[in-house]
């Protein structure tokens, strides 16, 4: 390696021969002068094609650089006058550094450099190239730079350490670690990590340590802060790092502002998300979402839940104290994208580990279960008890405006109707006008012109027309109450008062029916519409031939040409009690119509066919006989 030495009074030329510098080791170089510290060394470097310079006092002291083999030293090299011993390069590169005072080597093996910890072992010490204020070059490109110690204390040891000489002022200054990655069309520009020390006041000041990462920019984006207050973390390129003190942050990430923020309050641990204020433990805020614009996709959402996609699988949430489940919210998947039913689980069971049981579910059909695992209808509850329901309204009885009811719809509200209390007069329990309506009354109606039917065993039994007519066994009423049966074993129906004392029956109120043509109070036919009997308004009835003698309401008048004492004489007569008459109350003086053993039998006329006497015809056979009587008994009067 030539060497030149340049003086103020002469230019010396020469090679170093051993590694010794001084006056004899310079190639012509006859006298002994020796050199001082501020002589200007230079130094070609054939390896490099450069010629080095450095003063004699920064060179080395105690020895130069040994080069053997074809290696040679690139780059600028400096040593620290502080260096004592000699730099060696080995041919075999197991070691790059001899010992010496204040460096200690250890397993330098595949060109590794191991920097040891005894007196003065710092990177300052191991290597000064280029100068002062220059700069610190280590190639670990046969392996990495190992840093380490020996400590048995149960404390941290300090490996390294960054620090920064002098006096500075305002809120960014600090060591910063740079790392650069050398892309042949980019900028080095990678990533850094800087501590920071801001000063707020005279002896008060905090401490940062600040995260940076590059963009396709190659400049530096403040990405992460830690500091006393908790950790700040931005979003987006360019985001602003958040401030953590005056926020009360224990962490705050964030895109671009609190709408996009993610935050966990350093004072209560709340979590907020869209928000840097929670209000809950977990608090979730976005104005902008609308799950409207796509009901199926989970973007749209505050909250998604992911779970395994297997048919019958379970997932979702669950609510509880002392780790126990008290409750869970959960969706079972039972088919393709998501395909499944909503079930809601609630713990009975007092004891420990005791498993929440399923209490409702909306199936994907949208039918809800209550205690039901596979609902059929809208709403459908099971147990292996008692199901009920329950509604209560008023509960503060305040009012008569708030009603418990139940109101049914179909052909896009044409058809409705009703079942509830009514809290006021002639309103429903809707409070709209409902003619009739005693307030505190319950209410089974229509609010439409339609009827009301009630039925048994697949059946219609009673049937109310939308004008009001009643139909019991008649599904259109024409009357206000029509009662109909085919009824081979008794009555169709009965009246009946069991009180035993001065009662009524039946009580029959009609207008004005003085005539037989008019409407009548009360009319009984037989199967094939024959009037059997019927009482008019004024009294008067008719039985079969009719108690009525009026003209206009017989037909087929004749005089009677047989002997009415006849149709009599031979009637047994008879006194007896009925048996519907169990108290015997009165007995009665009569004949049996009946009767076989009245021989010859009884005119069929003044029987009603053998069933009881028509009382007119009776009547009417008695004035006859009387007649005939009174006619012997003047004959014979007479003399005739």
């Amino acid at each position: 390696m030539p060497l030149t030495r340049i003086r103020t009074d002469d230019l010396l030329s020469g090679s170093v021969a051993n590694g010794t510098l001084n006056a004899t080791a310079l190639t012509g170089q006859a006298s002994s002068t020796a050199a001082d510290n501020n002589d200007l060394i230079l130094i070609y470097d054939n390896t490099a094609s450069a010629l080095r310079k450095q003063t004699r006092a920064d060179f080395f002291t105690a020895g130069i650089p040994t080069l053997t083999g074809s290696n040679t030293f690139t780059g600028t090299n400096k040593f620290s006058t502080g260096l004592s011993g000699s730099l060696t390069r080995l041919t075999d590169g197991t070691s790059y550094l001899a010992g010496g005072t204040n460096v200690t080597i250890t397993s330098a093996s595949n060109g590794q450099v191991v920097i040891g910890t005894s007196g003065g072992n710092t990177l300052d010490a191991a290597y000064d190239q280029g100068g002062a204020g220059l700069g610190r070059f280590i190639t670990a490109s046969n392996g990495a730079v190992d840093i380490q110690a020996s400590s048995d204390s149960n404390s941290p040891t300090e490996l390294l350490t960054l620090a920064i000489s002098g006096s500075v002022s305002g809120t960014d200054a600090g060591p910063r670690i740079m790392f650069k990655i050398p892309y042949s069309d980019e900028a080095y520009t990678g990533a850094a990590i800087d501590a920071i020390k801001s000063q707020t006041s005279s002896n008060n000041s905090t401490t940062e340590l600040r995260f940076y990462a590059s963009g396709d920019n190659q400049t530096l984006d403040d990405k992460m802060i830690v500091n006393t207050s908790g950790v700040g973390i931005a979003g987006g390129a360019g985001t602003t790092i958040p401030n953590l003190g005056s926020g009360n942050h224990a962490l705050y990430v964030a895109t671009t502002g609190d709408a996009n923020a993610l935050t966990i309050k350093a004072a209560n641990g709340r979590i907020g998300i869209g928000t840097n204020g929670p209000e809950a433990h977990v608090h979730i805020k976005d104005t902008d979402i609308n799950p409207a614009v796509g009901f199926g996709y989970a973007d749209q959402y505050h909250l998604a839940i992911e779970g395994n996609t297997t048919s019958g699988r379970y997932m979702g949430m669950c609510i509880g104290s002392s780790e126990q489940v008290g409750a869970a919210i959960l969706h079972q998947d039972l088919g393709s994208y998501s395909q499944g039913d909503l079930t809601f689980w609630a713990k009975l069971s007092t004891s420990e580990n005791g498993a929440p049981v399923e209490r409702m579910r909306i199936n994907r059909h949208g039918n809800i279960g209550l205690s039901e695992s596979d609902p059929q209808y809208m709403i459908h509850a099971a147990s292996t008890g008692s199901v009920g329901f329950f509604l209560e309204a008023d509960t503060d009885n305040s009012g008569e405006l708030d009603n418990p009811f139940i109101k049914l719809s179909q052909d896009n509200t044409a058809v409705q109707s009703i079942i509830g209390l009514c809290g006021a007069t002639d309103k429903d329990p809707e409070n709209v006008t409902y003619t009739g309506v005693v307030n505190n009354n319950m209410l089974i109606g229509t609010t439409t012109n339609f009827g009301l039917q009630l039925g048994t065993n697949d059946n219609v039994r009673m049937t109310i027309e939308n004008a009001g007519y009643v139909g019991i066994g008649d599904t259109t009423p024409t009357y206000p109450l029509s009662v109909a049966s085919s009824n081979s074993a008794g009555y169709v129906s009965q009246i009946y008062n069991s009180y035993n004392g001065n009662a009524g029956g039946l009580w029959v109120k009609a207008g004005d029916t003085s005539t037989s043509v008019s409407p009548l109070p009360f009319v009984v036919q037989s199967y094939n519409g024959t009037n059997q009997f019927y009482v008019r308004q004024d009294g008067a009835y008719y039985h079969r031939g009719s108690s009525i003698s009026t003209g206009d309401s017989k037909r087929d008048v004749v005089e009677m040409s047989e002997s009415a004492t006849d149709l009599l004489k031979d009637i047994r007569v008879v006194s007896y009690n009925y048996k519907e008459d169990p108290d015997d109350r009165a007995r009665r003086i009569g004949f049996i119509a009946d009767d076989a053993t009245n021989q010859p039998s009884i005119d069929s006329r003044l029987t009603n066919g053998g069933t009881g006497f028509d009382i007119q015809t009776l009547v009417g056979t008695l004035i006859k006989a009387v007649q005939e009587l009174e006619s012997r008994i003047d004959n014979l009067e007479s003399g005739d």
